[in-house]
């Protein structure tokens, strides 16, 4: 078996319908699960993402799970990623995404049997290290270095070039289960389209939105030397996770908290209500100072 530490960056979503119809608005946030990391009972969640509008959220948030790999492939090995709406009472489910990560982890598993294989003897006493290592052992070592699931950057939520099952059939291909030899602190941005409908089915139902993440798989050695937190608590490296955008904040200015709290669409409503009012009760002042006249 061999060791390894998944880790996934949830960056952002895009387009995501709004549960709340007469606000246009989601207290989103996002729960993460890998079936094939500690049982598939480690289920992580991101913070949330109060009074977000036009389904645009930020949360620049972290998970990661420990994970032993063999040479046997389960079925399980799956990350689904869902979004979901807080509410008061029941949250409300807006869709998922399944993505299949058993042609990356074979991949990993494969580049770390040869990096393990092509290490350097150890000296007869096991008290020193071979001087002289071969040149293919250095570069199987490079193999052993963290790997990034990527996917197809022309997709996305502004522009598609392709529909959502060639999208899917991209994404889940053996070529998504690509070697990286860049630094741990580079990381492969990626959009993932979430579905909602019967069964919240990531493959069946209507498309409700998108969610870009960066996933990579890192040996446990060298998780262990460079570690992360989790969310963006410390250590916060590989890459630094800075605090997400766009995020409702209180302010002195009555109507600027007013606009964060109820959404463009309710302010507008109000406005247009307060205007109607206000012109009506103009016109009905200036009838009743008409009819004197009149008479």
């Amino acid at each position: 078996q061999q060791h390894w530490e998944l880790r996934v960056v949830v960056w952002r979503t895009a387009d995501v319908v709004a549960c709340d119809e007469m606000t246009s608005m989601n207290d989103m946030y996002a729960l993460l699960r890998c079936d094939a990391c500690d049982g598939g009972k480690a289920t992580q969640e991101t913070d949330t993402h109060w009074r977000c509008s036009d389904g645009a959220a930020s949360f620049n948030w972290r998970c990661k799970w420990p994970l032993e790999l063999g040479p046997k492939r389960m079925l399980d090995e799956r990350l689904t990623v869902q979004l979901w709406d807080r509410d008061l009472a029941t949250d409300d489910a807006i869709g998922e995404a399944v993505l299949p990560l058993s042609a990356f982890f074979a991949q990993a598993f494969r580049a770390g049997s040869k990096a393990h294989a092509a290490a350097p003897p150890q000296v007869s006493g096991g008290a020193k290290v071979a001087a002289a290592a071969p040149a293919a052992a250095t570069q199987s070592a490079v193999r052993a270095m963290p790997m990034h699931f990527t996917g197809d950057d022309s997709l996305g939520p502004s522009s598609l070039n392709l529909g959502i099952r060639d999208a899917l059939r991209t994404l889940w291909s053996e070529a998504s289960a690509a070697e990286s030899t860049a630094t741990a602190g580079e990381l492969h941005k990626f959009w993932v389209p979430v579905f909602g409908g019967s069964g919240q089915s990531s493959q069946k139902g209507e498309e409700r939105g998108w969610v870009q993440l960066s996933i990579e798989i890192v040996p446990g050695a060298l998780a262990s030397a460079m570690p992360v937190g989790f969310g963006r608590s410390e250590p916060n490296e590989f890459p630094h996770l800075p605090e997400p955008v766009g995020r409702f904040k209180f302010s002195l200015s009555p109507f600027k908290t007013m606009l964060g709290l109820l959404g463009p669409k309710v302010c507008m409503r109000l406005g247009c209500c307060l205007c109607a009012v206000f012109g009506a009760f103009v016109f009905g002042y200036i009838f009743l100072q008409m009819i004197p006249v009149i008479l």
